[in-house]
């Protein structure tokens, strides 16, 4: 189809206007450039004819259109640096609105009411039943971007707001050079009037900075109410995104990050300092979203959660060189922002907040945390917690149901559990188990996200080093002798050993023994203490007794590893009616009873060990024989016990009695 192209005649009112121009709508630097209006609309009134015809046209997905329309555009003022965005026009000669929703009479509409230069021409959708048009009318002087956007929407609605496009009002929005399908119409008309005066529009607001005055559609309350569905719910996005905006709304989001940019003007409005207009930022959906009409703000036309308001203020400057359609995650700025919300500690308790409540579903009885310990955890770009040793620490020292449950027993060589965990409510001190390892992974990661089981292991054991400790030590250190002499008498007195020096000093050395022993594991003592006796006195009971929770029969044998093992967590080891040492040659059970160190690697460990002994050894028998060494017993010191010399029953021994016994070694 060949146009025939209007030819602009010498016009009456013309001046030179400025305006930027590019190759494509994704270019990266835009050309300032200025010539006469009248030139400006002869390069309007010719069109560029497209391969496709119109009914094809409207069949294509919105991006291959946007493709067949790019010939290139203009934006009808200078840009600061040649980049097309917010906060970048320096100035606008032309207005340049788009009629989206033309009347089919919309040229007679247009110079009815309309007393001052323009020109029209229709846009590549326009149809004769469905006119798209652009409006370009040239201004009597220039204008800065928040003058421009007042104007154009005062322009409008002289003929009325809904015929125009709701963005069009934007002062970095590129118009398209005529375009035209190969087989629809092209239409371009103007009128030669005096140019439209800036100061005369603005003087018909009271105050044209107050966007409130500002006219708008019927359709833009619905609009931000469409666009804010599209975008769905920002509290409810996945991972760091999602976290930040339930972290801060808008207005906290302003308050804590850039407080220097906007100031409260109204109810759910703020307005942009480095702006000529007031109560441009309006807020929307209670606080997750903003709409900014301030035309010079980095975020103008734009309705973003409080994530995006941030990212493009502190960081939207990293974008200037990337192609315009790069996605959003994509962006330098996106990645920054990431970056600040992972190392931010309001959202790191966001995060943790988040867990716990949905593990509240899962565990009956857990305790609410107190977040503060959260800001140490380290999060990933995804907003979930780094499946890392020192954050899976962070949490066994620091999650109040798992904070100081998990420790090492310096004495019985074990991780133990100390007390009610969410998957087990009992309240003692309990050996940690394999079924502990599975059901704190359980816990990790419903709570956390956190999914890796050699980590957690190895976090397990590094947390219960660091709470390492020793229960007889502690014991011993927290008892105070109440300086009444009571050890050396103890045998003598509850099972009728004969009252002489022997036996008080040998009583006194065996049972310090005891007590240097765990002091200092693996000091030299290689005597065993045997108590000879007919059964019935309770030289067994009264071991049980003084002993306690670390008193223990069960050695069976004096050789090889599974004696060793036996050893471990045991204070006052019984060779009761010395079977052990009936068992074995006199040489070894010498050996045995007279190592410091015992060397062998447990069950299911990696490396063998150095366990110095913490025990001593007391043996009771009901035989005069027990030891059959012909070279002598120097090792074993016999007491003879005897139920006509005792004072007092064993069972009367009380537990504070016991106290004052090692209180005293």
């Amino acid at each position: 189809m060949l146009d025939k192209v209007t030819q602009i005649e010498t016009i009456k009112y013309d001046r030179d206007v400025s305006y930027s121009y590019a190759a494509s709508r994704l270019s990266t630097h835009w050309t300032n450039h200025n010539m006469a209006w009248s030139d400006f609309m002869q390069k309007l009134a010719q069109t560029v004819r497209t391969k496709e015809d119109l009914t094809e046209y409207n069949k294509m997905s919105k991006s291959e259109q946007a493709d067949i329309k790019d010939v290139g555009g203009f934006v009808g003022g200078y840009l600061k640096e040649g980049k097309r965005r917010a906060g970048q026009v320096m100035n606008r000669s032309m207005l340049t609105l788009d009629i989206d929703y033309a009347a089919q009479d919309m040229t007679d509409i247009l110079s009815m009411f309309y007393d001052f230069a323009y020109c029209l021409y229709s846009t590549h959708k326009h149809r004769e039943i469905s006119p798209r048009l652009r409006l370009v009318i040239p201004l009597k002087r220039n204008v800065n971007a928040d003058e421009y956007e007042a104007i154009g929407r005062k322009v409008a609605d002289i003929v009325g707001m809904d015929y125009f496009d709701d963005t069009t009002y934007q002062p970095h929005r590129l118009m398209y050079w005529p375009s035209t399908s190969n087989d629809a119409e092209f239409f371009f008309t103007y009128e030669d009037l005096p140019l439209l005066d800036p100061d005369k529009i603005l003087n018909e607001y009271v105050d044209w900075t107050d966007t409130l005055e500002w006219p708008t559609s019927s359709r833009e309350e619905s609009k931000t109410k469409r666009l804010a569905d599209k975008q769905g719910d920002p509290e409810e996005k996945p991972g760091i995104v999602g976290a930040f905006c339930r972290a801060y709304t808008i207005e906290e989001a302003i308050e804590t990050f850039i407080p220097d940019l906007y100031e409260k003007h109204s109810t759910n409005r703020y307005t942009y300092h480095e702006g000529s207009t007031a109560g441009g930022l309006v807020l929307y959906e209670n606080n997750k979203f903003a709409y900014s009409h301030h035309n010079t703000d980095p975020v103008s036309g734009m309705l973003v959660n409080s994530f995006d308001l941030v990212r493009i203020h502190l960081y939207g400057a990293q974008d200037e060189e990337t192609k315009t359609d790069t996605p959003v995650n994509r962006l330098p700025s996106y990645k920054a922002m990431q970056q600040r919300a992972q190392n931010d500690e309001v959202v790191k308790k966001q995060l943790i907040n988040d867990k716990m409540s949905d593990a509240m579903q899962d565990f009956d009885e857990i305790e609410n945390s107190d977040d503060a310990w959260s800001e140490t955890l380290e999060i990933t770009s995804k907003g979930t917690f780094k499946a890392s040793i020192p954050n899976i620490e962070i949490i066994l020292r620091n999650d109040p149901n798992l904070k100081g449950k998990i420790a090492f027993n310096e004495f019985t060589k074990q991780i133990e559990c100390l007390g009610k965990v969410p998957w087990n409510t009992n309240f003692k001190t309990r050996q940690w188990q394999d079924g502990d390892d599975s059901s704190l992974r359980s816990y990790i990661e419903k709570i956390y996200d956190i999914h890796h089981s050699g980590k957690t292991k190895d976090a397990i054991i590094s947390v219960a080093m660091q709470n390492a400790y020793h229960p007889v030590r502690d014991y011993l250190n927290k008892i105070s002798w109440d300086g009444h002499k009571r050890l050396e008498k103890l045998f003598i007195k509850y099972l009728g050993v004969e009252d002489t020096e022997v036996n008080r000093t040998t009583t006194k050395k065996a049972l310090t023994a005891g007590i240097a022993r765990v002091m200092e594991p693996g000091c030299k003592f290689d005597y065993m203490l045997t108590l000879y006796g007919p059964q019935g006195v309770g030289k067994s009971a009264l071991l049980k007794k003084l002993g306690g929770a670390w008193f223990s029969d069960s050695l069976v044998s004096v050789t090889g590893k599974e004696a060793y093992e036996a050893l471990q967590g045991v204070w006052l080891m019984e060779m009761a009616e010395l079977a052990a040492t009936r068992k074995a040659e006199v040489e070894a059970i010498k050996h045995f009873i007279s190592k410091q160190v015992d060397r062998f690697r447990v069950a299911y460990g990696h490396y063998i060990e150095d366990f110095p002994r913490q025990c001593i050894f007391i043996g009771t028998t009901n035989k005069v024989d027990f030891l059959r060494d012909e070279t002598g017993g120097r090792r074993f010191w016999p007491m003879t016990v005897n139920p006509e010399r005792v004072e007092v029953n064993w069972s009367k021994l009380t537990k504070d009695e016991i106290d004052q016994i090692w209180a005293e070694g």
